[in-house]
């Protein structure tokens, strides 16, 4: 994986209630194998090239966790240690739990668009659905007290992709990054007006 010539040891399987993505380095000094990468989800592809490797790991929805999560990691040659390029979460009012989609291909897809846009006014609000919903409701699952179909209530200045248009054309579902964490993504719907389109 860091293309020192040493071995390494991949699972990706069961590990109740998720599944499970670690790796295992080989010991310089001994036959053994010791555990420097773990996390839930599984893992989906592996691309190497001569300089680096890179894997994308992907969580599905389950249980109360809502959302679904894919992981983009890389690995310099040379490199002490990996790391995250960006991630993207989308919660299951958008993708329902049985959505399993070709991620490589999807995100490439995305990250080609032509809409690339900024937001127009800062903060937003990102919604699980294209509608206006802010009645308190209880979480069925943790018993604090939501706002309607909100995600995020003060998401910031942030830029992104429209990767659709609801019918009425006043919400778009966006991926999207704030600018303090321009690797952290989230696929949400945000109100037409919120955005400024690329001819503006």
């Amino acid at each position: 994986m860091d293309l020192d010539g040493q071995e390494e040891i991949l699972f990706s399987g069961p590990c109740d209630p998720y599944l499970r993505f670690d790796i295992y380095q080989h010991a310089i000094s001994a036959s053994t194998y010791h555990k420097i990468f773990s996390m839930p989800g599984e893992l989906i592809w592996i691309q190497q090239t001569a300089e680096h490797t890179q894997f994308a790991v992907r969580m599905d929805a389950c249980c109360c966790n809502y959302y679904h999560t894919l992981h983009i990691y890389q690995w310099n040659k040379g490199a002490d240690q990996m790391k995250e390029l960006y991630s993207v979460a989308v919660h299951t009012d958008i993708l329902p739990p049985s959505f399993h989609p070709q991620y490589e291909d999807l995100l490439d897809q995305w990250f080609r668009s032509p809409l690339y846009l900024p937001f127009r006014s800062s903060p937003v609000i990102l919604r699980q659905t294209p509608a206006e919903d802010d009645l308190p409701r209880e979480d069925p699952c943790f018993g604090t007290q939501v706002i309607g179909n909100q995600i995020d209530a003060d998401f910031q200045t942030g830029t992104g992709w429209i990767l659709a248009k609801s019918a009425d054309k006043l919400w778009n579902l966006v991926l999207i990054a704030e600018e303090q964490k321009p690797t952290d993504f989230h696929i949400a719907w945000v109100k037409s007006a919120s955005l400024r389109q690329p001819s503006e």
